[in-house]
């Protein structure tokens, strides 16, 4: 496997974040086991035992000068939940705590959702960002970088084998 360089720190976030999260984390939890990749999984909840921010400076740049450009349109974005076939507002965003809006902007679609990969692949996406080309080609709806509302799906792309293990990871994305 080839090594990558680390570009990130991790911290520990603060006991008002901690809880924050925590809460969203269980307050869009769903039952797991459903569709293909859920099939066999039978638990019914999370405990959430730590949580810290990836701080990456340059994919942080990146994002940020993306999103001004997107802060720069002057074409208005339709809310989600008004977009035919849309199944209403976003899970997290009808769950989140006030404390998380304020980083972002609900007016551009800006939001929280979950990603779930293998542990082996979180050391890379912390120095190298989400890669849509290095997705598997055998995705549902093609190569992409998929994300969810609720925790319980983004849990069904860690891994099967690793679901007996008593740690786990997960991310929990700004994205827009």
């Amino acid at each position: 496997m080839r090594k990558y360089v680390k570009h990130f720190d991790l911290y520990d976030v603060d006991d008002k974040t901690l809880s924050a999260i925590k809460n969203l984390l269980q307050d869009t939890w769903k039952t797991v086991g459903r569709g293909r990749d859920g099939r066999n999984l039978n638990h019914n909840g999370i405990n959430v035992t730590k949580v810290e921010r990836v701080e990456n400076v340059n994919l942080f740049i990146k994002y940020n000068t993306n999103r001004r450009h997107m802060l720069k349109s002057q074409r208005p974005f339709r809310k989600l939940e008004d977009i035919p076939s849309s199944s209403g507002q976003i899970l997290t965003m009808t769950k989140i705590d006030h404390l998380m809006l304020s980083d972002i902007d609900i007016n551009r679609n800006e939001c929280y959702l979950f990603h779930g990969t293998k542990n082996t692949f979180h050391e890379n996406i912390m120095s190298k960002g989400l890669d849509p080309r290095l997705s598997s080609g055998g995705a549902m709806f093609g190569t992409g970088v998929y994300t969810a509302e609720s925790p319980s799906k983004a849990d069904h792309y860690t891994g099967r084998l690793l679901r007996t293990v008593s740690t786990l990871q997960s991310w929990t994305l700004r994205s827009t």
